[in-house]
This record gives C-alpha cells, sequence and structure tokens, in this order.
C-alpha cells in the first residue's frame, strides 16, 4: 500500500524475525513493549494521519475563503480543488492503513513468540491496533461526509 513497507519476507528486517536479534538481551526482550519496535509503526501512521490532516484543513481553508469572496473564484473549480485535496487526504489515511495492520500484526506476534510479553500487553497490542485502525477508516468516513455537503452546496449555488 501507500507508505514504503519492509516486506514480512525480507530477510534484513529484524521484526520480522521470530527469535530476537543477536544484539537484543534477554531483558531488552522482556521490554518488547515498550520498544522502538511497537511505537515505530505508530509514528509512521501518525505521520500519515498528520498529512492527511494538513490536507484536509488546506482543501477547508480555501473552499472557505472562496465561499467568503476573500479568493474569487468560481464555485465549482474551488469545489473540484477541495474535493480533490480531500480524496488525496482520504488516500493518504486508507493507504496507511495497511502498512500499519501488517507492522501491528507482526508486532502482536512478535510479542507472543518471545513467551516474554505477558498476555495482557499482547492484547494491548490488539486492542490499540484496532483503534487506531478503526479511528483511520472514522476520519475517512467524516472526510467524505464533508466532502459530499461541499458537493450539495456547490450544487445549490448553481
Amino acid at each position: 500500500m501507500g507508505a514504503p513497507v519492509v516486506s514480512p519476507q525480507s530477510d534484513g528486517n529484524r521484526l520480522n524475525q521470530s527469535q530476537p536479534p543477536p544484539h537484543m538481551s534477554q531483558s531488552q526482550t522482556k521490554q518488547l513493549y515498550y520498544s522502538d519496535d511497537l511505537y515505530t509503526p505508530e509514528a509512521l501512521f501518525s505521520s500519515w494521519l498528520n498529512l492527511s490532516f494538513f490536507s484536509v484543513t488546506t482543501a477547508l481553508l480555501f473552499y472557505h475563503m472562496t465561499v467568503a469572496k476573500s479568493i474569487e473564484a468560481d464555485p465549482r473549480i474551488a469545489a473540484f480543488l477541495s474535493l480533490s485535496l480531500m480524496g488525496i487526504s482520504c488516500a493518504y489515511v486508507y493507504f496507511s492503513v495497511g502498512p500499519y495492520w501488517s507492522r501491528m500484526n507482526h508486532i502482536q506476534q512478535m510479542c507472543v513468540d518471545l513467551k516474554e510479553c505477558s498476555d495482557s500487553q499482547a492484547a494491548s497490542i490488539k486492542r490499540h491496533k484496532n483503534v487506531y485502525v478503526s479511528l483511520g477508516f472514522g476520519t475517512i468516513l467524516i472526510e467524505v461526509v464533508v466532502a459530499i455537503l461541499i458537493l450539495y452546496k456547490t450544487y445549490s449555488l448553481l
């Protein structure tokens, strides 16, 4: 999907190994739940969401400025440009969910395989993954509703 992803089949990806890397001690593997291995996928997903929010904010600001006549533009052109930015914003979220899901599934499985993570930590990883994915799709839904409202407003202006 959208963001660069290290393939689960890649030999160079230490997250995809069922055994801890040779440079990790037993005490470090016990800390998997609190490590960068867990937070990196979340940080990447958060970055894509930030880009999406920036894009939708720009779209809405531009549309508002044209409707408020701060910028002289045909309402159809303004709607088209705003809806295009919102579509790109939705694509950012949509194409970032897949890699996030895969990465977090792998971290969850790694936690279970290492047996140093407790069952509650593995369950927490799964719960957070599901919540964040749901919020990502919720964001897309809200953006689609706003886009429909813009279309309706533009249609009524004509």
